[in-house]
């Protein structure tokens, strides 16, 4: 990875993502959208992670998006809530990470990022529509699929990261565990055997 571009408010959030990369040959940071936008002109990079703040909101995403051409952006959101993913997901956030990642989570999520993007696959599937859907049912169905599909991933994502521990799963995503176990029954998914 050549270069990678933080944008944060908090320069806390900026050392730690330098202290994961320690192999990356530039990493630029830039605490204001504007600021990021600059930079985005001055240099192509090969990644973005974005704090999510009031002041680089969903809308600023999207401008950092379309100004960062290929290159996946992560999301560091504010707060964990299974409802916002989607909307991150439609704004072009290619993942999603905890306030405080750790190196193995920071490392692990860009490492799946840019594999996806090379496989030229979305890094957030589109949901399709299934032969028993109605055709006049259209944006609301495929809206659903979406939402279902993306809690699905990150329900399992957290599952594996807390080695199946629902208690720690259900802290990584901001829920409780009561909410947890009832996604998973909802969605379908059980623990390995």
């Amino acid at each position: 990875m050549d270069v990678v571009l933080v944008v944060a408010e908090d320069e806390a959030v900026c050392s730690s993502i330098q202290n994961a990369l320690p192999e990356t040959e530039l990493i630029l940071t830039a605490a204001s959208l504007e600021e990021a936008l600059q930079r985005l002109v001055a240099f192509q990079a090969d990644a973005l992670f974005v704090e999510e703040t009031p002041s680089l909101n969903l809308c600023a995403i999207q401008q950092l998006r379309m100004a960062s051409g290929a290159a996946p952006v992560i999301l560091i959101p504010s707060t964990w809530e299974l409802d916002s993913y989607a909307q991150y997901a439609e704004a072009g956030v290619a993942a999603c990470l905890p306030r405080w990642p750790t190196v193995e989570q920071l490392q692990s999520c860009l490492s799946h990022c840019l594999q996806t993007q090379a496989a030229g696959r979305p890094a957030v599937p589109v949901a399709q529509r299934t032969k028993h859907e109605p055709e006049a049912a259209g944006d609301a169905a495929t809206l659903e699929a979406a939402v279902q599909q993306l809690e699905r991933r990150m329900i399992l994502q957290a599952l594996e990261e807390a080695s199946y521990v629902q208690t720690q799963a259900a802290k990584r995503l901001g829920v409780t565990r009561r909410i947890l176990k009832y996604k998973m029954d909802q969605l379908g998914i059980t623990e390995p055997a």
